[in-house]
């Protein structure tokens, strides 16, 4: 009975050694890469759930502390998102694959579109769906930190267009202007004459790519705007939409003094109090 009551003891013990062993955090290192094996730099490893984290070096090498149990997650731009398990292991090799459904979106390069797949330049398409209910009357406007490196200045007249720049100054004293090309040709007015509505994409050129097709005018990047067009055997559509602004209200606020608000609420207690006088007067 005693050699019973003693392995019971010790099997419960080692039950709670097991799950502190479990509990506690440990240093999880390891190295990422892509499918062929080259080193990924700077991708996000995170514990989920939490703020924990850090990023590979230019090795694609990390180390964080986790606990057993725990999801890692590996996210890198332009790479799927994949999660693994710590397990009783401390080292591991992970692989991260190319997002092919991101790679597979088409965008406009010069005087055509490609796949982003086969493109070398540095494209970047405005997700236009993001701001189809902001009421901005200019389609700069809604690009305001919505594609990376394309910096929008600030309107400070009504009607007019905002500076654009891509990747900052790139001159102190010449030309900074953004090259822009409407349908395949460029355009010299002012974005404020395109309806928003009426325009389908929005691709910048942001490196030195862009000057092989438009020369020197795109030295300073390029920013391509495709309009909607009709479609074959398809019905016309037809769209309204309004907006408007005001700047000075049309009736003045006037704020009540101390005596004000007090005579305002003698005014309501007394026609309250008459109005439930009349009442019961009329009910009796």
């Amino acid at each position: 009975m005693k050699q019973l009551l003693l392995k019971c003891c010790i099997l419960v013990s080692l039950m709670f050694v097991g799950q502190i062993i479990n509990a506690q955090e440990k240093n999880i290192s390891g190295r990422v890469h892509d499918s062929s094996g080259s080193p990924l730099p700077g991708v996000n490893v995170l514990i989920k759930d939490t703020s924990n984290g850090t990023q590979t070096d230019l090795d694609g090498n990390f180390i964080i502390k986790a606990k057993q149990g725990d999801v890692l997650q590996f996210s890198f731009i332009g790479m799927t998102t994949k999660e693994i398990i710590i397990g009783a292991q401390s080292s591991y090799n992970v692989e991260l694959s190319d997002d092919l459904e991101e790679l597979g979106e088409v965008v406009v390069v010069g005087y055509g579109t490609q796949k982003k797949i086969d493109v070398t330049g540095a494209v970047s398409r405005a997700n236009l769906k993001a701001f189809e209910d902001a009421p901005n009357p200019n389609i700069v406007q809604s690009l305001q930190g919505a594609i990376p490196g394309l910096n929008i200045g600030q309107v400070n007249s009504a009607g007019s267009t905002p500076s654009i720049s891509i990747r900052g100054q790139t001159s102190l004293g010449g030309n900074t202007s953004v090259l822009i090309v409407v349908d395949g040709v460029m355009y010299t007015g002012s974005l404020n004459s395109l309806n928003p509505d009426d325009i389908e994409s929005v691709d910048v050129l942001k490196d030195a790519s862009s000057t092989a097709i438009y020369g020197a005018q795109g030295a300073n990047g390029v920013l391509l705007i495709t309009t909607k067009k009709g479609k074959k055997n398809k019905a016309p559509r037809i769209s309204l939409t309004t907006t408007y602004t005001t700047q000075t209200p049309t009736r003045k606020v006037r704020p009540l003094d101390r005596e004000g608000y007090i005579q305002k609420n003698q005014r309501f207690i007394l026609v309250r109090s008459i109005c439930r006088t009349r009442l019961y007067a009329g009910k009796s």
